[in-house]
């Protein structure tokens, strides 16, 4: 049976878009996002937040009238 061209052409072009996209969003994570997270990360503590991103939380209480009023 013939594969029109139509059909192999819609087969490269996913096998492209999916090498295309790797390659843009590898650049756009290391250009981008990996800088930012840098340099975000020295400052973290000056601005409000924690330096390791976790805030301390007090445990919540485990009884039944607790457990209605959660919002």
């Amino acid at each position: 049976m013939k594969v029109s061209l139509w059909a192999r052409w819609k087969a490269f072009a996913r096998v492209a878009a999916r090498v295309q996209s790797n390659i843009i969003f590898t650049i756009l994570y290391f250009l981008v996002f990996l800088p930012l997270a840098l340099l975000r990360r020295p400052f973290a503590g000056q601005f409000g937040g924690h330096a390791d991103g976790w805030l301390e939380r007090q445990p919540a209480p485990r009884d039944l009238p607790a457990a209605r009023r959660q919002f």
